[in-house]
């Protein structure tokens, strides 16, 4: 008898339960819209990414005003470039890492490259490194969820200190230390202070990178523990501005 025979008893058990074959997910598909992969909302009431990297590129986007862009969070970072979302799938079939999003928003707008990246002068441009170094120092430690370094993702790249910077997955519960919350209180502290009544940070005319790193901690840190959203919602001007980059963000993805 072949060895690797089923006896019939078991046979007619398994006809109990068909296999059923599923087609294979059509990642590759060329989209008829630029589709950006991201990791999946928080909510079904939301097109909003929970994962801080993949927000921040979502309103970079938009603060871009590159518009069109549609969603997809049905793909796991496997399929993406460099094995991390998000990854921006094209029409002609190309699949841009995170990486080159700023370079492929400046073809979309017709933009030349900007030394000063949008801020006023060359010392406004030096603080918004300090600036984004201390978000990521101060602000994604009490976070839920810690995500990759995002100093890669940005051009040109970051000082070295700039960008999430665990190495680990996340797992379990997370609970900030009492340290970890004081720094957490001083940095929102320090960014509602700096950001005024100014429409964007810095007093940029228009938005930067770094607005779309603020708003996409301010944004997850309101969805986190009431010691983290608490402390945003104390301050008006933050939670004003997060609300109208959120509207922006809403209405740009349907």
């Amino acid at each position: 008898m072949d060895s690797l025979s089923i006896p019939g008893p078991i046979q007619k058990f398994f006809s109990i339960f068909p296999l059923d074959v599923l087609p294979d997910q059509l990642a590759s598909a060329t989209p008829p819209f630029p589709t950006l992969w991201i990791r999946p909302p928080a909510s079904k009431l939301s097109n909003q990414s929970r994962d801080v990297v993949c927000l921040k590129w979502q309103a970079y986007l938009v603060l871009r005003g590159v518009r069109g862009v549609q969603l997809r969070w049905d793909i796991s970072d496997d399929g993406a470039i460099n094995g991390r979302l998000p990854s921006l799938h094209l029409p002609n079939g190309d699949l841009l890492g995170s990486g080159r999003l700023p370079s492929w928003a400046d073809d979309v707008q017709g933009s030349n490259v900007d030394p000063l990246e949008g801020f006023k002068n060359t010392d406004l441009k030096h603080e918004s490194r300090a600036w984004a170094s201390l978000l990521d120092r101060n602000i994604q430690a009490a976070l839920p969820q810690n995500s990759e370094n995002l100093s890669r993702l940005f051009q040109p790249p970051l000082p070295p200190l700039s960008g999430i910077s665990n190495p680990l997955p996340p797992f379990g519960s997370h609970i900030p230390s009492s340290s970890i919350l004081l720094q957490y209180r001083e940095a929102i502290d320090s960014v509602a202070v700096r950001l005024d009544q100014d429409e964007w940070f810095l007093g940029s005319a228009s938005p930067t990178f770094l607005d779309a790193l603020l708003y996409a901690y301010l944004h997850c840190a309101l969805q986190g523990p009431e010691s983290l959203s608490n402390e945003i919602l104390k301050r008006e001007n933050l939670v004003n501005w997060e609300h109208k980059v959120s509207e922006m963000m809403e209405s740009a993805y349907q």
